[in-house]
């Protein structure tokens, strides 16, 4: 647990699987932008900051042919911890 909470308090991942629009740089461990799942996470936020409720976000991003890290057509789980993923704010939680 110390290697792990040295290794977050120097702001590089710690293990597991990057959030949804992010991806962890081979070489530095450093979350980085994953380009191709950025504008899908930009287009939540939008959408919401517009009052658009998430059955509209869903119906939008699926038809946009987006999907989630497993290849599923994204539900309201998935927008739901979108929201609530500290890491989108830039805050590194541990």
């Amino acid at each position: 647990m110390k290697g792990m909470k040295e290794t977050a308090l120097q702001g590089l991942a710690t293990g597991g699987v990057a959030p949804f629009g992010l991806a962890i740089d081979r070489e530095t461990r450093k979350y980085i932008i994953n380009e191709e799942e950025a504008p899908a996470i930009c287009f939540i936020f939008e959408q919401v900051m517009n009052g658009v409720g998430y059955a509209r976000i869903i119906q939008q991003l699926n038809d946009m042919g987006y999907r989630t890290r497993n290849g599923k057509l994204f539900g309201k789980n998935s927008i739901y911890e979108i929201l609530r993923n500290e890491k989108y704010k830039g805050v590194f939680v541990f």
